[in-house]
């Protein structure tokens, strides 16, 4: 058996307690919901969640002139 425990913040266990009295339940009931949903990912889904989006390391035609002609004492 794994023992997991919860620190629900205040403002959430309120939030829940509009839906239900028992919130440690609903919420162990939300985590076995989540973990039936949990299936294994094909080599091709690993592949494409971990293609990273590297545009913003590379500089626009207008930085890249801007950098290029500034004076070699900067």
């Amino acid at each position: 058996m794994t023992l997991i425990h919860l620190l629900i913040p205040d403002d959430l266990n309120n939030e829940i307690r509009k839906v239900t009295i028992d919130v440690e339940d609903f919420v162990i009931c939300a985590i076995q919901h989540e973990l039936e949903r949990t299936r294994s990912a094909s080599d091709l889904e690993i592949e494409a969640a971990s293609i990273i989006d590297q545009s913003d390391d590379l500089l626009t035609s207008d930085e890249l002139k801007y950098y290029l002609n500034l004076p070699d004492y900067v």
